[in-house]
């Protein structure tokens, strides 16, 4: 009984030892459990369909530079088939610029932050941009065929002057005709961002619809207006951000309502809206044609485009999985590089298809243009120094 006494403070000393150890232990798990980082959603935005989808449209890319069948003025099968290539081919672009706004949104949905998404984005362009810039600084494709005559600091130098007289719009156009997309997309996702990340979203797709309005304004209808005596817009609409800003915002929306199940992913869907858009586009170019006199060369953006546009994404998204195993999946990584570097190679590839009038090699032609582009990109991207200037 003493003993029990003269024990019990050593007892319960030890118990209240243990409860402390315990409670410290806990507390410190807790904490563990608590500071420890919250993984986000992982992101893999690798899509079969899409990056099949994204070779197409580079092909069509090309195709449109390279002209088949030089657009024929003779109302004949030649003038037919190029006026429909030509129009089937305008989904391209903006399909690069929906994948771009699509996967904005992707990411931040999980768990990216939207800004750091954007930067991230934004510095790669532009670094891309500023590279391509120099080299066709130093490539100058307009005087190509004075190279031989008058040397390459000739060219160069004549070039330089020529950049100079553009002023402030060779920030936006580049010194090469394609590069205009670059900084068009870059300002595109600027404003998808901003309005966005400002809780202004509610605007995005009236903004984007009124710079559209004002950058059909300057291009495929500028013509028109001036016609019939409306005011139309007298600079180059197509750099900038009138066109990439609807794409950009409307791939953010797609990826948006797709997560919230108000986008109606299908086939059939994505049909109707390719056939829609390209329907609309022919008769809008010929109805431009038609009161305008406008040429099917100068056609450019129009309302049928965002359709065409949107359908042939919508398409994509819809068979997710389709060239899964195709083997050319893999050429996908270069479709930047090769939209990059292709113009050097129609302007080398010109005098053959001037001197080769054949349908076959008109149809060839584009594809011959992808083929050799594909494989100098793809050796350039084995070098270390390199292969972030061209994937």
């Amino acid at each position: 009984m003493n003993n029990g006494l003269d024990h019990s403070p050593t007892i319960a000393r030890r118990l209240q030892s243990q409860r402390r150890s315990s409670t410290t232990q806990r507390t410190t798990l807790d904490h563990t459990q608590i500071s420890r980082p919250v993984k986000a959603i992982p992101f893999k935005p690798r899509i079969a369909s899409i990056e099949i989808f994204r070779i197409f449209a580079i092909i069509a890319v090309i195709t449109l530079h390279s002209g088949p069948f030089d657009f024929a003025n003779a109302p004949d099968y030649k003038h037919t088939i190029a006026v429909l290539i030509d129009l089937s081919c305008r989904f391209a672009v903006p399909f690069f610029f929906l994948t771009s706004g699509y996967f904005l949104a992707e990411r931040t949905r999980a768990g990216q932050p939207l800004m750091r998404a954007f930067w991230h984005t934004t510095q790669r362009l532009l670094s891309v941009y500023a590279i391509w810039c120099l080299f066709y600084i130093l490539v100058p494709l307009q005087y190509w065929p004075q190279f031989s005559s008058e040397g390459w600091l000739t060219m160069v130098g004549q070039y330089l002057q020529l950049l100079q007289s553009h002023g402030l719009n060779l920030l936006l156009s580049g010194t090469q005709q394609a590069l205009w997309f670059l900084p068009a997309l870059v300002i595109g996702l600027g404003i998808t961002t901003g309005l966005i990340a400002t809780g202004k979203h509610r605007y995005l797709i009236y903004t984007a619809v009124a710079l559209y309005c004002i950058g059909l304004s300057g291009g495929s209808y500028g013509a028109l207006l001036e016609t019939i005596g409306a005011p139309s817009v007298s600079f180059s609409s197509r750099n900038g951000p009138f066109f990439s800003t609807l794409y950009v915002a409307l791939g953010w929306l797609i990826s948006t309502w797709r997560s919230q199940h108000r986008w109606p992913i299908s086939t059939p869907w994505a049909i109707a809206l390719i056939a829609g858009g390209l329907l609309l586009q022919i008769i809008e170019a010929k109805g431009i044609a038609a009161v305008a006199a406008v040429p099917f060369q100068s056609f450019d953006y129009a309302i049928g485009t965002v359709a065409l546009g949107t359908g042939v994404f919508s398409l994509a998204l819809a068979q997710p999985n389709w060239g899964t195993n195709w083997p050319i999946l893999r050429w996908s990584r270069y479709t930047l590089g090769i939209y990059l570097f292709h113009p050097l190679v129609v302007t080398a590839l010109a005098p053959m298809s001037q001197r080769y009038n054949h349908p076959l090699w008109e149809v060839s032609f584009p594809l011959i243009i992808y083929l050799l582009s594909l494989g100098i990109i793809s050796v350039v991207a084995r070098h270390p120094l390199l292969r972030r200037w061209v994937v």
